[in-house]
């Protein structure tokens, strides 16, 4: 420590030496300011203890990122009702949607007609159903209340504007003048996620993909309860 608090002093009584230091300082400043940004960058989806926030809330998607479970996704577009009911198992799902069996193994879904085709997607509105857009989109919404049960459960209501949306979800930049969407996340005790709502009435007018309304609701159970699931196409 000496000898920096001597090197400097001596650097100090040279020509332009108190200029040395004023620009040396603000290098290291900015340089320092720089690593700590690169470095404590989220990552795409958060830990559990990213979502710890003060006081106002607390809860944990751990359980969803582990693809390890059974799931309800229910998808309500102008009175117009989509369900899929399926199990996930990593990058597998069976499913059912319309009284029809699906099969999805990454991107590559199959549908069961008699023998298992390829086929497009079923879903609707898939973005909302990746868990890294939901950490994402509930990490950019702003916090509006929570409701406490008895049994420990917990109810945690959101804001989010359709801009925010369009940003998050397809990198647009919009400028609409609306009432915000709202977002209910619901815990068990161990404030651990087990249903997402979001009610997405302003997005979906705005954007102009419904006349009236949109809600997007996913349920999760069974956490770790799923059997490897057997590729039935091979």
């Amino acid at each position: 420590m000496k000898k920096w608090l001597k090197k400097i002093k001596e650097i100090k009584e040279q020509k332009n030496g108190k200029a040395i230091l004023f620009f040396g300082f603000y290098m290291i400043f900015f340089l320092v300011l720089i690593l700590t940004i690169k470095f404590s960058e989220k990552r795409p989806l958060p830990s559990a203890d990213e979502y710890e926030k003060g006081s106002k809330y607390t809860f944990y998607l751990d359980n969803i990122a582990g693809n390890n479970y059974h799931y309800v996704y229910t998808i309500t577009q102008d009175g117009v009702k989509y369900e899929y009911d399926g199990v996930k198992y990593n990058e597998q799902e069976l499913f059912k949607f319309n009284l029809k069996d699906y099969y999805r193994n990454d991107d590559n879904f199959f549908i069961n007609n008699g023998i298992w085709l390829k086929n497009e997607s079923p879903y609707v509105y898939d973005k909302f159903l990746d868990i890294n857009n939901v950490a994402q989109i509930i990490e950019a919404a702003t916090y509006d209340s929570k409701t406490s049960y008895d049994n420990g459960r917990e109810r945690y209501n959101f804001l989010i504007s359709s801009n925010t949306l369009n940003q998050k979800l397809d990198n647009i930049d919009s400028d609409y003048f609306e009432e915000p969407n709202e977002i209910v996340v619901s815990t068990d005790k161990d404030k651990y996620v087990e249903e997402i709502i979001f009610n997405l009435d302003s997005y979906c007018t705005m954007n102009k993909f419904c006349q009236n309304s949109l809600e997007i609701k996913l349920a999760y159970d069974r956490f770790e309860e799923i059997e490897e699931i057997k590729n039935p196409v091979e």
